[in-house]
């Protein structure tokens, strides 16, 4: 896989992040409806994003535990110029 890819199917999850729990999708007496599969989509969207990064590195990108998989990213630039 291309980290394009990985990264276009992240953002598919993010969009489906944003349906479940933006205004996507109605509330019932003020609760959101789908709070257990935003997080789910949010969760993989920010799993595949730190993969598409790795791959595009060509670091190992498997698992699925966050701290291990930050803390393969390489250092990046943290300047807002």
């Amino acid at each position: 896989m291309t980290p394009a890819f990985i990264l276009s199917t992240s953002k598919s999850f993010h969009r489906g992040f944003e349906l479940c729990y933006g205004n996507g999708l109605p509330a019932n007496n003020g609760v959101l409806n789908a709070i257990v599969p935003a997080v789910v989509c949010l969760t993989f969207s920010i799993e595949l994003g730190f993969k598409a990064i790795l791959v595009g590195c060509n670091k190992p990108s498997d698992g699925h535990k966050f701290v291990e998989l930050f803390g393969k990213l390489p250092p990046g630039n943290t300047s807002r110029d």
